[in-house]
């Protein structure tokens, strides 16, 4: 029988700062302008929640949970879609608060 610790979990849990999904995220449009948005040289499926949530969280925003209160729909797509190019370029700098192309190129 598997045992479940809250200590362990809690400890393991906080380890991962950057942890989010992009199923459904809201933010103030501010906060996304300090972090320039979406990083545009992410190509493909992958990774490109998992860095916006990352800068998010560097720049000192919280996250709130929504869990049972807000509805979500998930595209499927295969985990063997994941660029392992985005991964890199992802766990290249985990501690930058604002991406080189984003959404002030495109404004």
């Amino acid at each position: 029988m598997a045992t479940f610790s809250h200590i362990l979990y809690k400890n393991l849990y906080r380890k991962r700062r950057f942890y989010g999904r992009g199923a459904n995220m809201a933010m103030w449009f501010e906060d996304l302008r300090k972090v320039n948005g979406f990083d545009q040289e992410l190509i493909g499926y992958g990774y490109e929640d998992f860095d916006l949530f990352n800068r998010l969280f560097n720049i000192g925003l919280k996250r709130k949970y929504a869990k049972f209160q807000a509805i979500e729909y998930h595209l499927f797509h295969e985990r063997d879609s994941i660029c392992s190019e985005n991964e890199r370029h992802f766990l290249k700098d985990m501690k930058r608060k604002r991406c080189k192309k984003g959404l002030k190129e495109i404004e």
